[in-house]
């Protein structure tokens, strides 16, 4: 009883030796709204290629026969390799599917039956009433042998033509073929100027699917030498092409795919790429492979390197000529299309920068929604709070928190909310704020770390984005380094960060949620957690040795400033707010002793009534410090390497090499991770290395936090977010004139 409207080769999927029907999306919005009462405004729900005449053309009753249509067309690719009708743009294809019938099967494939070939054709008659009543009559059509077909209306004529051509004199036959191919030309204009007119008034489709090349799918994280994230494609400004990071096997490269035919070609020169993006006329493609930023021209030639760039966090053209990498030191770098010029214009952190002018772009928050969007000055570095306008219409002391922000048009802000979910709102950029908040996209695949989702938006207002989860959304599993990692019982969390309490039996868990951030307790034995705290952000929650207390930074309300709270974690108390310099926890060593970290330097903290702070010796810019239990050794980050040292002298230092955050396994064990591998290595007292790293546990689904992304029990097990969603992705989803379903949204929402 169900009419899917969306059969299509990536709606049905092999399992078990059997066809199985996915994707129900447009079929249930039918159903949700109504009935017919979403197809009242013309709009033609579906894919072009796979669409029935009668859907294409947004007829109010839309029944089964469509779907026996769309199998037809599915079949027909299935025997030919390309749809029915194919054409430059969305419109040519409609017009081909409501005036053209479709080429004859066996003139490609000469040895597919007769009745194979009358089944498929018969399937996609232009009137619903000549198809097939039922796909059980079209399977057993095509199951039929040639002693008894089912002829299609075309081969009976074509039959009588032939007994007609054998039966008559041919002068005869040839004067009667005359006079019908005239009487026949004159109905094909007639036919065509009204299917024309037809196309012409009805509305382009709401959206349309392109199937990126088996060989060549979209990949989200592979490349990046540190395992993160990043939006893996550009449109460009027409909204005709994109240009994608593809997986590759062993490598990625970027390919151009276009968006109104079958055009798909690799970028020679683009290997090991994972960051890029279109200048401003769609010529050529900036991108990042490695270390190094690089220029490639979409017409060909050689590839230019623009200079070198450490562990970037977002890419941008300002100008024709200029564009902006922006790091995770916190630095913003600015390079010339030529190349061999750069000049830092900034030291600040700005997660996947948006271009607002040559002079300015907006930056997202550092992680999945944890902070602030705000307005970055590329002159002299300052930065300025984007705010919600309250009901009285004036700026709020509510800044925006979101990822990703783009500008549609030139009134409306798009960005992405905690959840993943995609914001739209009205854009006043005098008094740098926004009003109108609605949700404008849902079912995006987004990113952890940084919130880069997989969705761009042209100048014209083509949004292209791949169909999927919140990358950052997963599962908390607990792994011995020796098989299946075991999903614990707690329900899946977005990114968050964590810690276990020293006798293994509690995990202090932070959360997102649309308001800010929540602190939980959870019992790891059983599927209770209990809220602690709510507020605007938290990191790093370290339990105390003894598992009475709980140290977190927490952020203030507004800004960017925080406090260091400290507490006992039961519901309905409150933490102090530790008095003097706030630190971000590291490491609680000793009932009054901790390492944390403040201006990215290591610092010990002594607890007490008065808190004392000082840099820890020798220690050099880094973070995430950890004592071993017998305090004589400490291992930290330095920028992307690990480094253990004489604690707290420093005097001896070894470093180990790339990889984030150090924990201790034991005494002189050390176990830290290389994007989804995990090592282990052994250290001597005078902090040398005494062993090469070994290899001790994988996942390629596990889900970096922005912060310490693993924790170890007593027993030395690994505990880490696992990611629901898929590394990979072998179709996009495109929607036309997505800049006027934002105008439309936005106002509702302001009229509310």
């Amino acid at each position: 009883g169900i009419i899917h409207r969306d059969i299509k080769p990536e709606n049905i999927l092999l399992q078990g030796g059997h066809a199985v029907v996915a994707d129900f999306g447009i079929a249930l919005a039918v159903q949700h709204a109504g009935g017919g009462r979403l197809t009242q405004t013309g709009l033609s729900l579906g894919t072009p290629q796979y669409m029935a005449p009668e859907q294409a053309m947004g007829e109010k009753t839309v029944d089964h026969h469509a779907d026996i249509y769309a199998l037809g067309a599915v079949t027909y690719e299935m025997l030919t390799g390309e749809p029915p009708f194919t054409g430059a743009n969305v419109q040519a294809i409609v017009a081909k599917v409501l005036s053209s019938e479709p080429a004859p099967i066996t003139t490609t494939r000469k040895l597919v039956p007769v009745h194979v070939e009358e089944a498929v054709l018969k399937a996609l008659a232009k009137l619903p009433a000549d198809r097939w009543t039922g796909a059980s009559q079209f399977a057993d059509a095509l199951g039929a042998t040639a002693a008894q077909p089912a002829a299609s209306a075309g081969k009976v004529h074509a039959r009588r033509a032939r007994e007609a051509m054998h039966g008559q004199g041919r002068a005869v036959w040839w004067a009667r073929l005359a006079v019908a191919a005239t009487v026949l030309a004159t109905a094909a204009v007639s036919m065509a100027w009204w299917a024309i007119r037809r196309v012409a008034d009805a509305p382009l489709p709401q959206q349309y699917d392109v199937v990126l090349p088996d060989s060549a799918p979209i990949v989200f994280a592979k490349g990046s030498p540190w395992g993160e994230g990043w939006t893996a494609l550009a449109v460009s400004p027409r909204g005709n092409f994109v240009v994608y990071v593809a997986d590759r096997g062993s490598r990625t490269e970027l390919w151009y795919r276009s968006l109104l035919d079958s055009t798909a070609r690799p970028l020679p020169g683009t290997e090991a790429a994972y960051q890029l993006a279109l200048d401003s006329d769609g010529s050529s493609v900036a991108f990042i492979a490695g270390n190094r930023l690089k220029l490639a021209s979409l017409a060909g030639g050689s590839v230019r390197e623009l200079g070198e760039v450490r562990r970037p966090m977002g890419i941008t053209w300002v100008a024709p000529d200029r564009l902006i990498v922006t790091d995770n030191d916190g630095g913003v770098t600015e390079f010339d299309r030529v190349g061999g010029s750069a000049r830092s214009v900034a030291q600040v952190l700005c997660a996947i920068p948006f271009a607002m002018s040559p002079r300015e772009v907006m930056c997202g928050s550092v992680g999945t929604g944890a902070s602030e969007v705000d307005l970055l000055s590329l002159q002299d570095g300052t930065r300025r709070p984007i705010h919600l306008l309250d009901r009285a219409g004036d700026s709020s002391e509510s800044s925006l928190r979101g990822s990703m922000p783009v500008l549609v048009g030139s009134r409306h802000l798009v960005f992405s909310a905690p959840d993943g979910s995609v914001i739209a709102a009205r854009w006043y950029p005098d008094a740098l704020a926004i009003d109108g908040r609605a949700l404008v996209l849902s079912g995006v695949r987004t990113e952890s770390v940084f919130g880069a989702r997989q969705a761009v938006v042209s100048p014209s207002g083509t949004l292209v984005f791949v169909p999927g989860v919140n990358n950052g959304v997963g599962t908390l599993v607990l792994a011995s380094g020796v098989g299946e990692a075991v999903p614990l019982r707690i329900e899946p969390v977005q990114a968050g960060q964590f810690d276990v309490s020293p006798d293994g039996k509690r995990l202090a868990l932070t959360k997102f949620t649309l308001e800010g951030m929540e602190l939980w307790i959870h019992d790891m034995t059983s599927d209770r957690g209990e809220k602690w705290l709510a507020g605007r952000m938290f990191f790093e929650p370290r339990w105390s040795p003894d598992g009475r207390q709980l140290a977190v930074w927490a952020g203030l309300p507004t800004g960017s400033e925080g406090v260091t709270l400290i507490g006992t974690p039961t519901p309905g108390s409150a933490p102090d707010t530790v008095r003097g310099t706030a630190f971000t926890p590291s490491h609680w060593y000793a009932p009054d002793r901790m390492l944390g970290t403040v201006n990215s330097r290591i610092v010990r903290v002594q607890l007490g009534s008065r808190v004392v702070v000082d840099t820890v010796p020798s220690a050099q810019k880094g973070q995430r410090a950890v004592v071993s239990s017998d305090r004589r050794l400490v291992a930290y980050m330095s920028a992307d390497e690990i480094v253990v040292q004489t604690f707290p002298d420093g005097r001896l230092r070894s470093t180990v090499g790339r990889g984030l955050d150090p924990l201790w396994l034991d005494r002189r064990t050390i176990v830290y991770k290389d994007r989804d591998k995990w090592y282990r290595i052994r250290v001597s007292d005078d902090a040398s290395l005494t062993e090469s790293p070994q290899p001790w546990f994988s996942d390629g689904r596990f889900i970096d936090t922005n912060s310490r992304s693993h924790a170890l029990t007593p027993a030395g097990e690994l505990i880490y977010l696992r990611s629901i969603a898929k590394e990979s992705s072998t179709y996009l989803r495109v929607m036309p004139r997505w800049d006027a379903r934002v105008v439309t949204v936005v106002k509702a929402a302001l009229r509310r």
